[in-house]
């Protein structure tokens, strides 16, 4: 899903919630706020990893094309390819997130909230448009991603 989605789903979002639990303070809906975009660093980590280059206007490009050339493809072409591995779209993520807010503050089940929101409707999207959901589970990605090809 396109960032400018996210925004708006994650503003709508935090201010749903601040209606319905006013105890939340700022800080908490900063962080659910936040957390629900910046999940996507790892897409731009993956960039800079493939192609040695820091620019984040080539990175969104990058992506955005990479998106178009998935959706022009028929779906049965869409199951031979994948469109990379992203560490922090993963239900083991999560996990950890979850853990640090046990064993450290609260604050963390913020983060989490955020990154389940932004998780749930990449989720849908992926699935929407390719039937697969790549996006679910970190093992799970690197066991389909055997003898698919990288969309590039």
């Amino acid at each position: 899903m396109l960032v400018k989605y996210h925004i708006l789903v994650g503003v709508i979002f935090c201010g749903i919630l601040f209606f319905l639990f006013p105890k939340i303070n700022l800080i908490g809906l900063f962080l659910i706020f936040l957390s629900s975009i910046f999940i996507d660093v790892d897409h731009y980590t993956y960039y800079v990893y493939k192609k040695k280059d820091f620019s984040l206007k080539r990175a969104v490009n990058f992506f955005y094309s990479k998106m178009q050339k998935f959706l022009n493809l028929n779906k049965e072409l869409q199951k031979n390819f994948y469109g990379g591995v992203f560490i922090l779209h993963s239900i083991e993520f999560l996990i950890l997130i979850f853990l640090l807010g046990l064993f450290f503050t609260n604050y963390f089940y913020f983060i989490l909230l955020g990154l389940t929101l932004h998780l749930l409707f990449d989720i849908i999207f992926e699935y929407s448009f390719s039937g697969k959901i790549y996006k679910s589970s970190l093992f799970y990605c690197l066991s389909e991603i055997k003898g698919k090809e990288l969309i590039e």
